[in-house]
């Protein structure tokens, strides 16, 4: 059931491309705006690892709706991680939000609204990874702000090196 905020929806949807509406274009904005080393790495989504993962209840995908315009999502990997098989883990692969749709609260929205989907399905624990760089709110502050703001803990800092 579609959890509701003012005349917002969020719901677990099913990613196939006809019922996932908007999502393909939201997944290239996404990449364009917040893609890390695009000259050496492509958006090349594995649709198939998507599906299957999905197909076993471990892929969730969260569509927010304003009247059934997709406004945004939040995309995770839900089970048992390697080390805690005893614990449900909710791993974020990617949240977005559309840049029109991000005055006001639609954000926090998204956030709180995915907890409360995450709790309802047993989770005990959530990951976000934010990029340093990603700004949000009137005040332009760090998108880890918001987390901390929300009571997220930092847990790990991840560092990449592209190897040629």
């Amino acid at each position: 059931m579609p959890r509701q905020a003012d005349e917002l929806t969020l719901a677990i949807e099913p990613v196939a491309p006809s019922a996932f509406g908007g999502g393909f274009a939201l997944a290239e904005d996404h990449w364009d705006e917040c893609g890390l080393f695009k000259d050496h790495i492509p958006l090349d989504l594995d649709w198939d690892k998507i599906f299957k993962l999905e197909e076993m209840g471990m892929w969730k995908s969260m569509a927010l709706r304003r009247n059934g315009v997709l406004l945004g999502y939040s995309n995770w990997i839900v089970g048992p991680t390697l080390h805690y098989r005893s614990t449900v883990f909710a791993q974020n692969d990617s949240i977005f939000l559309a840049a029109g749709a991000r005055e006001g609260y639609a954000g926090i929205k998204l956030i709180r609204g995915a907890e409360e989907i995450l709790r309802g399905l047993g989770v005990k624990r959530i990951d976000y990874h934010a990029r340093p760089f990603m700004r949000v709110g009137k005040k332009d502050r760090p998108l880890s702000e918001l987390f901390e703001r929300l009571g997220y803990s930092l847990v790990d800092r991840i560092h990449s090196k592209i190897l040629e």
